[in-house]
């Protein structure tokens, strides 16, 4: 990838949860999530949400799952996670929802890094993953998702990031490059 110039903004969402108590009725924790813009390589704009403190307990952690579910999805889940996983859905659920107030905000040719490898399954469920998209694809936003691993294949059996990594040592790359995928 030559470098060409880039008079855009860049948008990065992310976010943290931490576990604080875990009880056998109820877990304590903390989530946030936010982003920051730049341009021409300075920070002009960031959000950062509140800290939010969350109880999950077992009598209410369906209705928690489901409201923040509904919110961020326009439906109901198939499913409630087991308990230890609610806190950090609800963080995902927080970051999905800047994604969706940044691809609202930002213009064509901006770019949005997003943690994780964009593929839909229960968080996010397909049928947003879809709207978020195409929503961008509307208005030419970039949406680009950032991961250390992914659980993509190269075809039907070879993990994508290994066969990225083989391609480049095949093709003797050593410098910023691109692999198409579809």
């Amino acid at each position: 990838i030559s470098p060409i110039p880039f008079g855009g903004r860049v948008a990065a969402i992310d976010g943290g949860s931490a576990t604080l108590l875990s009880a056998r009725s109820f877990v304590l924790g903390v989530y946030r999530s936010g982003y920051v813009i730049f341009r021409n390589q300075k920070r002009v704009e960031e959000k950062i949400n509140p800290i939010a403190l969350e109880i999950v307990s077992y009598g209410n952690m369906e209705a928690k799952y489901k409201n923040a579910f509904f919110k961020l999805a326009r439906e109901n889940p198939s499913e409630t996670p087991e308990m230890s996983k609610i806190l950090d859905r609800l963080r995902l659920f927080s970051e999905w929802s800047l994604a969706v107030e940044l691809v609202e905000k930002l213009n064509e040719g901006d770019v949005i890094l997003i943690d994780g490898s964009l593929r839909a399954s229960i968080v996010p469920p397909y049928s947003f993953l879809n709207r978020l998209t195409q929503r961008a694809f509307e208005k030419k936003i970039h949406l680009v998702g950032i991961s250390k691993s992914s659980t993509l294949y190269w075809g039907k059996k070879s993990p994508l990031i290994p066969m990225v990594v083989k391609t480049a040592e095949k093709l003797g790359v050593d410098k910023s490059w691109y692999c198409l995928l579809t």
